[in-house]
């Protein structure tokens, strides 16, 4: 079973191979309202990723 740090990780490039899958569909609101989602979410993800391996760190 993996660790919580190998999910998160495995998170943040599935939600960044979400973001390139839809920025080849074609430009608009609705497409770029996802693109703020996904990134908001990668951005999360990345912040609870660092906090993880800086509580492993101490």
């Amino acid at each position: 079973m993996g660790s919580y740090r190998d999910f998160l990780k495995e998170e943040i490039d599935i939600n960044r191979l979400m973001l390139y899958r839809v920025e080849c569909l074609p430009s608009g609101d609705r497409t770029c309202l996802h693109n703020e989602n996904l990134l908001s979410k990668i951005k999360q993800l990345e912040i609870e990723l660092s906090d993880l391996e800086d509580q492993l760190a101490a």
